[in-house]
C-alpha cells in the first residue's frame, strides 16, 4: 500500500523502512474500530469525506449545502464569494508565484530591513533573559542559548526574489487543462508527490516553506526558525511610517510569542537543528511544570457567557499559548526599549497626546485581539482551540505584566495588577 502511495516519485520503500508514530494509541484504537465497523459504513464515510472536500468546487447548489452546514456548526452566515475562493486556491497552490507578484508590485522593500531590526532586538532581549534565567539548570540554559543563537529568521520574502533570472527559473507552473475540477486534482497530486519525494532527503533549514502573503507569523520547529512573511508586515499590524511602539506591540508580540514556543514544553522536544530530541533535564522539566501550574489555575478561573451559560477557559489546554503570550509580550517590550535606546524616544501621536509611546505599545497589543464572532464559533473554540479567546488573551496577559501596570499606573491589588502574578520568563 505504501509503495503504491509513493508511485510517481523516486522513493522506493523497503520493508525495513522505519515509521515514526506520534499517536500509537490512536492507531491501535482505529484498527479495532475499523475491524468492528461494517464495510458499507466505512465506504459511505470515506466517499462522503471525499465528496464533501469537493462540494464547493462542483456546483453552486452543492456549495450551498456546505454553507448551510457551516451556519449550523459555526453560526457563520456570510457567503464566501466565488472570486475569493479562486484567489485562495491560487494562493495555496502557487504560493511563491503569488508572493513574488505581491512583493515586486506592492511591498516596500525597506520594510524588510526595519522588520529585521525588530526581530533582532527581540532575539537579543531573549538572550539577555536566558543568560540570567534561574529556574533552568546550567545544562538546559546553555542548550537554550545555543538554540536561540542558531535560530533562522525568515522575514518578508526569500532572498532569491531579488535574483530575477533565478526567480523565473524557480517559479514554474505545472500544465493545466480547461477543466477547473481536473486542474484541482492535478495540483493536489503534484503537491502530494512533491511532499512524498522528500522522504529520507536532508532537510534544508534555510529554505522557505510558507507562502509570502499569509497574515501570520509562526515558529518552524523543524527548521528552528521564526517566520514573518510580507503579508504580516502591512496595516493594520505594521507600517514603517508610524510610531514604532505600535509595531512592536503588535507584530513584535507575534514574533516574541512564536520564539517563545521554541522554549516551552513543546519546543523542548526539538533541538537547535530541528531534530526531535529532548534537551531539557528532568530537573528543569519538573520546575517548568510547577511554574506552569500557576497559569493553568489562573486561566481556569476565566469564563465567558455563551448562549446564556458561563463557559470556563480550559487552562490546561491553552497553557502553552498563554505562556507564549505573556513571555512574548515581555520580550517585545524589552526589544522596544532597545529600539528607543538606539533611535531616541518617540513623540506622542497627535490627538492621542494623553497616551505615552509605552502605553501605545500595550494599546497596540490589545487591538490585535479585537474580534467579532458568533456564539457557535466561540463555543467551538472554547472546546477545541489551544488559544484562549481574544478578550482573555488581553486580560490574562496584561494582568501578568509589570511593565503594563507601571505604564498605566495600576494600583497594586487592582484587577489588572494583582499582587501575585504568574511568571516563567
Amino acid at each position: 500500500m505504501f509503495r503504491l502511495l509513493f508511485k510517481g516519485t523516486d522513493v522506493f520503500l523497503k520493508k525495513t523502512e522505519k515509521i515514526f508514530v506520534k499517536e500509537e494509541h490512536y492507531l491501535k484504537d482505529l484498527v479495532r474500530l475499523l475491524e468492528k465497523t461494517p464495510k458499507r459504513i466505512l465506504i459511505n464515510y470515506m466517499s462522503w469525506c471525499f465528496l464533501r472536500s469537493r462540494l464547493s468546487d462542483i456546483k453552486e447548489d452543492l456549495k450551498n449545502l456546505i454553507q448551510d452546514f457551516n451556519v449550523v456548526f459555526t453560526g457563520d452566515v456570510k457567503e464566501v464569494s466565488r472570486w475569493l475562493d479562486c484567489v485562495s486556491i491560487t494562493s495555496s497552490y502557487f504560493a511563491f508565484n503569488v508572493g513574488y507578484k505581491y512583493v515586486t508590485k506592492y511591498f516596500d522593500k525597506s520594510t524588510k530591513d526595519m522588520a529585521t531590526e525588530m526581530v533582532n532586538n527581540i532575539q537579543e532581549a531573549y538572550m539577555e533573559r536566558l543568560e540570567n534565567i534561574v529556574w533552568m539548570d546550567s545544562i538546559t540554559r546553555q542548550s537554550a542559548i545555543d538554540k536561540l543563537q542558531s535560530m533562522h529568521k525568515f522575514i518578508a520574502y526569500p532572498d532569491w526574489f531579488e535574483d530575477t533570472s533565478y526567480s523565473h527559473s524557480k517559479l514554474k507552473i505545472v500544465n493545466m487543462t480547461d477543466s477547473y475540477l481536473m486542474n484541482l486534482e492535478i495540483l493536489q497530486i503534484e503537491s502530494n508527490l512533491k511532499k512524498l519525494s522528500k522522504l529520507n532527503s536532508i532537510h534544508n533549514h534555510t529554505e522557505w516553506t510558507t507562502d509570502i502573503v499569509s497574515v501570520n507569523g509562526y515558529n518552524d520547529i523543524y527548521s528552528n526558525a521564526i517566520v514573518l512573511p510580507a503579508g504580516m508586515l502591512q496595516l493594520p499590524f505594521y507600517h514603517k511610517g508610524r510610531i514604532q511602539a505600535l509595531n512592536y506591540g503588535m507584530v513584535g508580540l507575534v514574533v516574541g510569542h512564536e520564539i517563545m514556543h521554541a522554549f516551552d514544553d513543546s519546543g523542548r522536544m526539538y533541538d537547535k537543528h530541528g531534530n526531535r530530541r529532548q534537551w531539557w533535564t528532568q530537573e528543569t522539566m519538573e520546575t517548568f511544570s510547577i511554574k506552569a501550574e500557576c497559569f493553568v489555575q489562573q486561566y481556569n478561573n476565566y469564563s465567558l457567557t455563551v448562549q446564556g451559560n458561563q463557559v470556563k477557559i480550559n487552562g490546561q489546554m491553552t497553557q502553552n499559548e498563554n505562556i507564549a503570550d505573556i513571555g512574548g509580550l515581555s520580550h517585545a517590550y524589552m526589544a522596544y526599549q532597545k529600539y528607543v535606546s538606539t533611535h531616541g524616544a518617540e513623540n506622542r501621536l497627535p490627538g492621542l497626546e494623553d497616551l505615552s509611546p509605552e502605553q501605545l505599545f500595550f494599546v497596540g497589543f490589545a487591538s490585535i485581539w479585537c474580534e467579532s464572532t458568533t456564539e457557535q464559533a466561540l463555543l467551538n473554540d472554547l472546546l477545541t482551540d489551544v488559544h484562549s479567546p481574544g478578550k482573555i488573551r488581553v486580560l490574562g496577559t496584561l494582568s501578568n505584566s509589570n511593565e503594563f501596570a507601571k505604564a498605566f499606573r495600576c494600583p497594586i491589588g487592582s484587577p489588572m495588577n494583582p499582587s501575585e502574578k504568574c511568571k516563567i520568563w
